[in-house]
């Protein structure tokens, strides 16, 4: 479980938040438009057919 790890969180920030600033490391987001798109993006995060971070955007 990753919790078991959860006294280690800094040392990861800290080891991989310069990879993704400088682009040696991409992260995947599955962003939905709109409110709307909401309860569709969740049932894709329930199901497991989402990849990396699931966000919602709203303007």
């Amino acid at each position: 479980m990753v919790y078991d790890f959860e006294y280690r969180r800094q040392e990861f920030i800290d080891a991989c938040l310069p990879l993704v600033n400088n682009g040696s490391v991409k992260t995947r987001e599955d962003i939905a438009i709109g409110i709307a798109a909401a309860p569709e993006a969740f049932c894709r995060l329930m199901q497991g057919a989402n990849m990396g971070k699931a966000l919602v955007k709203v303007s």
